[in-house]
């Protein structure tokens, strides 16, 4: 869903842009935003995601960074280097969601935003709380239905996915 908005209506926010995508899994949001001209990273925790991340942009045709970041220890040289920070789905595990949301404060550059895209695995006030409790105010922009063809996991019903931008205070 977050790629799709990257490679359409919010191409301009990201084009030639500084950009990391956090647990970027198969990398599609980041992969999105190269394809549209943004200068982009992708990080995540497990080493075989950023195996099959770094596949799907060769087979893409776009040049992005690696790194594996651990959300509690966010790199000196990363902070403050990205004018967007990107996520799908990443606040699933309530222990994670203090640490998730310093990062994104860590790593966002003076006036740079965050891009969310959220199917509601933990309640949604879990997020926004975390969020603010690193200073930063997130808006809902849009709510998505569950997409065509896309199995829920876990065998739940389908459900909708909640597009926040963030930004700092």
């Amino acid at each position: 869903m977050l790629a799709t908005l990257i490679a359409g209506e919010l191409a301009d926010r990201v084009r030639g842009r500084a950009v990391i995508e956090l647990g970027c899994g198969r990398g599609a949001a980041g992969i999105a935003a190269a394809r549209v001209g943004a200068d982009v990273t992708l990080s995540d925790g497990e080493p075989e995601a950023l195996e099959v991340a770094a596949e799907n942009a060769a087979a893409s045709g776009v040049r992005v960074r690696l790194v594996a970041l651990d959300w509690d220890r966010v790199p000196d040289a990363l902070v403050g280097r990205f004018d967007v920070v990107l996520g799908t789905d990443i606040a699933y595990d309530r222990t994670k969601l203090t640490p998730l949301a310093g990062a994104i404060e860590a790593l966002l550059a003076p006036g740079g935003e965050a891009w969310i895209a959220d199917p509601a695995r933990l309640a949604a006030a879990m997020l926004l709380d975390a969020l603010a409790g690193a200073g930063l105010h997130a808006t809902r922009v849009r709510t998505e239905p569950h997409p065509p063809g896309v199995v829920a996991p876990n065998d739940e019903e389908p459900f909708e996915i909640a597009i926040y931008r963030v930004v700092r205070g």
